[in-house]
């Protein structure tokens, strides 16, 4: 443009423009300022990028820990590396599927079963069996990819992979049409029974582990959960003149044949107690914690409202 006969970069005047730098393939810099930085720019393939790694065109070095394209990804994490040799001698894979190799195979930080590729891989699978059926198992998964641990029918029960078109519906609803259930619960009597162990898995949705499963007179390895009824265990309200509400977790209906015992005498089960009573080895009174701690309407003089510890925050025992 100015006619000395030097055209573009080879005019001195042009020396120092950006578009005639080289790019120094190493400094985090677009030096030459096409947009593209360090081992980003085609320029640099083939010298020594960010910490010494080799620049490529396409990442094959899947091992050294650097971007070696500068498209931001390194080593297996990089789809470039599929099928080559990444950190630690393992083979780089898209999706991680040697689930038991020990390496980070995709490079997206997990390794092997704590990949969630691999979670219905039969390496990282856990057991199927009596203690992974339960309503609130978190484990491992047991069983593959479109199955679900559950217990098939028969006397006794056994606990086997059933497809997952074999569960759903909800806890405590009816299956009295379909016989289906969600995971971790039993159709009996057509209603969805959850699954629990008074043992070692007490704990129940919406409800306490009651009731004992049995089949054919004979008794299982599990326990069903009794869904509350939602009744007044202090003034015996909401049940069936034939039931007595008690309070466990929740408040249950429940229908006893056992001679009630007074509070403030020794008992051994749940419902020993006299109605508006809760069994703690004596029979103790029960009470409203609404009506407060001390002067409780539902205690007698100089007795105190404890808060009985029971999910709902509903209720105390009245203590001397």
């Amino acid at each position: 443009d100015d006619g000395d006969g030097d055209v573009d970069c080879d005019d001195g005047d042009c020396s120092a423009a950006p578009a005639c730098l080289d790019e120094i393939c190493n400094d985090g810099i677009d030096n030459d300022a096409d947009g593209f930085i360090d081992c980003a720019d085609s320029e640099c393939v083939g010298n020594l990028g960010p910490g010494g790694i080799a620049c490529q065109a396409t990442e094959t070095s899947c091992a050294d820990a650097g971007d070696n394209d500068g498209d931001g990804l390194i080593d297996c994490l990089d789809p470039d590396c599929a099928g080559r040799v990444g950190p630690g001698g393992y083979t780089c894979q898209i999706t991680e599927t040697s689930c038991a190799d020990g390496g980070d195979n995709d490079g997206d930080g997990d390794v092997d079963c704590a990949d969630s590729d691999c979670v219905s891989d039969a390496a990282c699978l856990g057991t199927c069996d009596d203690t992974t059926v339960f309503w609130d198992y978190s484990g491992p998964a047991t069983c593959p990819s479109g199955q679900t641990c559950g217990l098939v029918s028969g006397d006794p029960p056994t606990a086997d992979c059933l497809d997952d078109s074999e569960f759903g519906g909800s806890f405590y609803a009816s299956c009295a049409l379909t016989g289906v259930c969600p995971f971790g619960a039993y159709c009996v009597s057509g209603s969805c029974y959850p699954l629990c162990k008074s043992a070692t898995n007490p704990d129940c949705p919406d409800g306490d582990c009651l009731y004992g499963l049995t089949v054919g007179g004979n008794a299982t390895d599990w326990d069903l959960c009794k869904q509350t009824d939602g009744c007044d265990p202090v003034d015996n309200t909401g049940c069936a003149a034939e039931d007595t509400c008690y309070l466990i977790e929740y408040a249950h209906c429940l229908t006893t044949n056992t001679a009630p015992i007074a509070v403030g005498d020794a008992c051994s089960y749940i419902d020993d107690c006299v109605a508006g009573a809760a069994c703690f080895g004596t029979c103790y009174a029960l009470c409203h914690l609404s009506g407060g701690t001390t002067s409780n309407p539902d205690c007698s003089a100089g007795q105190t409202c404890v808060d009985y510890g029971e999910i709902t925050g509903t209720y105390g025992g009245c203590v001397d």
